[in-house]
């Protein structure tokens, strides 16, 4: 199969994701940019919920991710801690009205009901494939990687699913070595 019929696939998929957020989004008057900051502060741990961890997360502006955060901030779906131990830093977090929203959206509607018919061993392969192009094409872009804490190689493992960072020495529960991070190497 040729490498731009591949491609148009996923471009295709990607833009039918876009469009339905878009639709979904206008309710709560966001754009899907909202949408992926909000996914990301999901997604990321504590040393990547900060706004430089967002923009080079999406690989947009520090002054687009700004403009977000504020927007966000203003209509109750983030709320900015400064940091305990430097006060310059600020961390991103989640209100549960975003979480209420993420819920509603992630995965798209109809999303589901498209994945219905694979196997677990085919979607198990799909996953992987995918998995695959993302990474060899950050390496190919020579982008930061984010990937999840526990698959790192700075992840020393504690038992019970709890380790720590071998880069910063601090401890990581069960659920932050299975968020993503900006260190991940």
């Amino acid at each position: 199969m040729p490498d731009n019929l591949i491609f148009e696939f996923i471009e295709r998929i990607g833009y039918v994701i876009r469009t339905e957020w878009r639709k979904a989004l206008l309710e709560y008057d966001l754009q899907p940019v909202h949408l992926d900051v909000l996914r990301y502060l999901a997604a990321c741990n504590r040393y990547s919920d900060t706004p430089q961890g967002v923009a080079e997360y999406l690989e947009i502006t520090k002054g687009t991710i700004s403009q977000s955060i504020k927007q966000l901030e203003s209509k109750g779906f983030v709320e900015k801690q400064a940091d305990a131990s430097d006060r310059r830093m600020v961390h991103l977090h989640l209100t549960e009205k975003a979480q209420a929203l993420l819920d509603k959206l992630t995965p798209p509607p109809g999303f589901d009901a498209a994945m219905r018919n694979f196997s677990g061993t085919e979607e198990a392969a799909l996953l992987g494939s995918l998995r695959d192009i993302l990474a060899q094409w950050q390496i190919a872009r020579k982008r930061q990687r984010f990937g999840v804490c526990h698959t790192c190689r700075h992840y020393q493992s504690g038992g019970a699913g709890t380790g720590q960072c071998g880069l910063t020495g601090e401890g990581l529960s069960a659920e932050d070595s299975q968020k993503i991070c900006r260190e991940f190497t």
